[in-house]
């Protein structure tokens, strides 16, 4: 019997979750919705009117910039609006035109019902999220600034792509009598594909010679595909060499997938929500309320996120002070420490404790186990603890755990300066010693070998990091009170503000309330520096003048590295953090739909 059940489970819900979908798909207000949506994407790569410039001045092209971020909020939009009114109609249209009642009157339960309703918005809402995934792609291809040409062949062939899906839905609707809209939508998915495809084939800057020849260089239909070895002619009319051409997706910035699934997440978190409003509400309500939550979401940080976390920041020239509960002697857990604005050392925190008129503790006993042990003394109950206190306290173990990954480097590049010196996988860190030892010893050996000599001159640049006393950056200190009164110096309006705990309640509300910037962090990702590549020529000028250990002279030997000579790679979200954010909107479906379910089951539908 139970098997019977599980069953029918396993027909009533793909069922109805195929049904609803269809049902959704089939609204012409999905077709337009996404359809202009994928338009305005197009729209914003094709057109200079930002004009922040960048090329070759900074290491940001802020035009490129807001062009991916305005298409990732078109998706964000238009997906928030289809959110709500799918899943509001999808629920509360059935109940109020009787269809839910003749549903169950055979053999499905509600559960299945409310279910397979938000399997099938679901399914609707990731359909028209791919349809922006390849809009916005195309644009962060496609985008320029000043100093570039817009893509005007990559845009006329996703808007004939998408003309062609048009008119070849007309025709099956026409002759063949299929429905227009799901038709379109499915030759939307295809075509659209096939469009972004065939855009990617294209060498961006032959197709605007195509349309564009001011510069007399030309190029025919032939010279504009990667794949061809037709690569045009030049202004004397000698043909162009084909190893000069784009790779496929040239200029497509992947990463956005990372964001475009973080948005998809917060779309199926707010159609499980409408959906909750829509057993009971119509639409009208269930959209203002969904609009409301989506706001209250975006300002959560500010309204509830410092009162559930408490604490506060501690910067360089700020302090700290701490008043003992009782005003009494001995050793007091104060606050904990966690390190921010360095990415490299994330994850880090200590427990701060006061020795309070104390016997003085040993130097060795001072930093045990993440424990950081103060001496201090006190007359008036009041102790004062300055950031550059805690900061040289912390500098040294701080330094060691930003040196791990260079010093993991050091391992892999000294193994094949010295083959056989240090045989074996393992990557134990007091190894990174040793091998800079036998490679100072061997110094003059290894620069008279030009195959090394890179290899040489990479080892040096971690080196000459790994050996630097302080930790690099501007690093701040977040404090969160343990026992006492613990107030602190904010320097931007230079007074004395108290440092609360975190509050029960908001710690609620915190939870309860969905934070969209969670789900948002296109403005969090942006280029990081490539550290191996910064002082190169330096080391290489030392190499030549055979000064190993001395510094030469770099206004003669050495051109002073700028900024924009510096290498720099394109910052994406770690998969780890899409695939929490999954778990997190796992679990807040699944008690939207619980609460869905308890008032849907107490309903009366007649």
């Amino acid at each position: 019997m139970m098997r019977a059940r599980l069953s029918r489970l396993m027909r009533q819900i793909p069922l109805i979750a195929f049904n609803a979908f269809m049902e959704l798909i089939r609204q012409p207000v999905f077709l337009l919705l996404f359809t202009l949506s994928v338009i305005v994407c197009l729209l914003l790569a094709a057109t200079p009117y930002f004009g922040f410039g960048g090329t070759g001045i900074d290491v940001v092209n802020f035009d490129v910039k807001m062009v991916k971020d305005g298409a990732l909020t078109v998706m964000l939009i238009s997906g928030l609006f289809a959110a709500v009114i799918c899943a509001s109609t999808s629920l509360a249209k059935e109940i109020s035109s009787g269809t839910a009642m003749v549903v169950l009157s055979k053999p499905v339960g509600r559960m299945h019902f409310v279910v397979g309703k938000f399997l099938g918005v679901a399914g609707a809402l990731t359909v028209g999220t791919y349809l922006n995934l390849l809009a916005v792609l195309l644009a962060s291809r496609m985008g320029y600034d000043a100093y570039g040409n817009p893509d005007i062949v990559g845009v006329l062939t996703i808007l004939g792509f998408m003309a062609l899906a048009y008119v070849a839905a007309g025709f099956l609707n026409y002759f063949l009598r299929k429905p227009f809209v799901p038709t379109c939508v499915t030759l939307l998915v295809v075509l659209l594909t096939l469009g972004f495809l065939t855009v990617c084939a294209m060498d961006k800057q032959r197709a605007w010679w195509v349309v564009d020849s001011g510069e007399d260089m030309n190029a025919g239909f032939m010279d504009i595909w990667v794949f061809t070895d037709a690569a045009g002619t030049d202004s004397r009319g000698e043909a162009l060499g084909a190893e000069e051409k784009d790779e496929f997706a040239a200029g497509v910035d992947w990463g956005i997938i990372q964001l475009s699934l973080l948005i998809l997440f917060a779309l199926w978190l707010l159609s499980a929500l409408a959906l909750l409003c829509s057993t009971r509400l119509s639409w009208l309500p269930t959209m203002s309320i969904c609009s409301g939550v989506f706001l209250v979401g975006l300002m959560s940080d500010y309204l509830l996120g410092r009162t559930a976390e408490g604490g506060g920041m501690i910067h360089s020239g700020e302090y700290v002070i701490w008043n003992p509960p009782g005003n009494q002697a001995g050793t007091h857990s104060v606050f904990r420490l966690k390190p921010r604005g360095i990415r490299r050392l994330a994850g880090m925190e200590f427990l701060v404790k006061m020795n309070v008129n104390g016997p003085a503790t040993p130097k060795d006993k001072q930093l045990v186990d993440g424990v950081l042990t103060l001496d201090v003394t006190t007359d008036d109950g009041q102790i004062k603890i300055e950031y550059e206190e805690l900061k040289t306290k912390l500098d040294g173990v701080l330094k060691l755990r930003w040196n791990e990954p260079l010093e993991r480097k050091m391992i892999q590049i000294g193994r094949l300066l010295l083959p056989g010196e240090f045989p074996g996988n393992s990557m134990e860190l007091k190894l990174a010693g040793e091998i800079r030892e036998e490679i100072n010893n061997r110094s003059a050996e290894l620069e008279q070998d030009e195959a090394k000599k890179d290899l040489l001159i990479e080892f040096r640049i971690l080196d000459d990091q790994v050996t630097t006393e302080v930790v690099p950056g501007h690093l701040a200190l977040w404090i969160m009170p343990e026992h006492g009164t613990l107030t602190k110096l904010d320097a931007s309006v230079d007074e004395e503000v108290t440092v609360a705990r975190g509050a029960v309640w908001a710690k609620i509300l915190y939870v309860l309330v969905p934070n969209w910037q969670l789900f948002w962090l296109s403005d969090s990702v942006g280029v990081e520096a490539e550290e191996l590549s910064s002082r190169r020529d330096l080391e290489a000028a030392k190499v030549e003048a055979g000064k190993t250990g001395d510094r030469v002279d770099m206004t003669q030997n050495v051109k002073v590295q700028k900024r924009a000579d510096i290498s720099y790679r394109e910052g994406q979200v770690p998969w780890k953090y899409i695939l929490t954010s999954l778990i997190y909107v796992v679990v807040y479906v699944g008690v939207m739909l619980s609460g869905a379910l308890m008032l849907f089951e107490n309903r009366e539908l007649a």
